[in-house]
């Protein structure tokens, strides 16, 4: 339940960056097999759900992997925002 939650907030998030007109969006992301993963086929189930739904917005989609406790300190940073 928690991953589609999580593939659910995913869909919401690229929403808004394609309303935006966003192009480029980093993911910040870590090891959590088999939903992502960057040895996994299609980077997890989760991260390939995403990256497909950036594909059909027409969005350039990048996952960062990062240990977790970093990939939340970065991004409460705003090391990873829209203007990266």
């Amino acid at each position: 339940m928690r991953v589609l939650a999580g593939a659910f907030a995913a869909v919401i998030l690229l929403g808004g960056f394609a309303r935006a007109e966003t192009t480029q969006i980093t993911v910040t992301t870590g090891e959590y097999p088999p939903f992502t993963g960057q040895s996994l086929d299609g980077n997890g189930s989760v991260n390939e759900v995403v990256a497909r739904l950036a594909e059909e917005a027409d969005l350039d989609l990048t996952f960062e992997y990062l240990p977790w406790k970093r990939a939340l300190e970065v991004v409460k940073k705003g090391k990873f925002t829209d203007s990266t």
